[in-house]
């Protein structure tokens, strides 16, 4: 078989590995009988559901995660998957098809179900013996925990040291010009909604030429979005209207894309002068396809 090239993007963070307290227990966990080694030889048959001379299936000690939970497991003890070799792609492949027939066996085939390998310390691998988890009986969720999307859990994530959200948090203030007039502005950036989004509230005190207050206040809801330093939001303002948002961050700029090409396209630029000054522009694309300033002003940092 002639092997191809496997072009891939490099998403992982540099410099990460498993915790010290991990590999401390992992290590130890290798040193003795694997914990399914009872259920394999037959010493405890309470919990088997399917056996072969190549693998073992059983249900989890304590019950499962949800109604249908099973564990198909190889007879040999292989650690994770990381140490599954070539000659083991059939072994792989013939756990895959038996958890297939056992979600017919429990009734689960049609509804649906999930397949899962968790390998090592991001994925929770505690059993180090390779198994394949079969979850179904009732819907399963996202596919991963969401919980990385938490605001406050990213503040506190070393690996994110200069992310936009630990710049970004707190009040600003300063003075501009917006839609042609003399301007105040006011900004405050917190977590919301139990930390699952960024919410920005800001406000523009002008001055027209009779000197009459106009006010203008919007706020938008951030949150994380798959990829680093992206973000979706929805912007709502006193105007009445209403923007989907794309924004990204590239450690010194967040560029939000704002608006539809049925109703207005804006773009809103926050550039950090440095970690308590951002000037903020804005820009709407008119009909020539150019894009026009209508808003420039520069903020410091109040409190964190």
């Amino acid at each position: 078989m002639r092997k191809i090239p496997f072009p891939y993007k490099r998403i992982s963070r540099s410099g990460r590995t498993p915790s010290p307290e991990y590999t401390a227990r992992k290590a130890a966990a290798l040193q003795s009988p694997s914990v399914f080694q009872k259920e394999i030889e037959g010493q405890i048959p309470g919990r088997l559901v399917y056996q072969d001379s190549l693998i073992t299936a059983l249900y989890p000690l304590g019950g499962g995660q949800l109604p249908a939970h099973l564990l198909v497991i190889p007879n040999r003890r292989i650690p994770t998957l990381n140490d599954a070799k070539a000659e083991d792609a059939d072994l792989l492949g013939h756990m895959i098809l038996t958890a297939r027939d056992l979600a017919r066996q429990e009734g689960i085939a049609e509804t649906g179900y999930r397949l899962a390998f968790n390998t090592n310390e991001d994925a929770g691998q505690s059993a180090f013996h390779l198994h394949l988890h079969l979850l179904g009986g009732a819907r399963t969720g996202p596919m991963v925990d969401q919980r990385w999307r938490n605001i406050q859990r990213r503040l506190n994530d070393p690996d994110l040291p200069n992310s936009f959200e630990k710049r970004i948090l707190g009040t600003w203030s300063g003075k501009g010009k917006a839609f042609g007039m003399a301007a105040n502005i006011t900004m405050s950036w917190e977590p919301d909604l139990q930390n699952n989004f960024l919410l920005l509230n800001y406000r523009m005190d002008m001055r027209d030429t009779s000197n009459q207050l106009q006010v203008f206040e919007g706020k938008a809801y951030y949150q994380p979005a798959e990829s680093a330093g992206q973000f979706r939001a929805t912007w709502f303002d006193s105007g009445g209207e209403m923007h989907p948002v794309e924004a990204s961050y590239d450690g010194q700029i967040l560029t939000a894309n704002w608006g539809t090409p049925t109703t207005k396209l804006g773009r809103t630029l926050y550039r950090f002068v440095d970690d308590t000054t951002i000037e903020i522009v804005d820009y709407i694309q008119a009909k020539d396809g150019n894009w026009k300033e209508f808003n420039r002003n520069t903020v410091v940092k109040n409190s964190p």
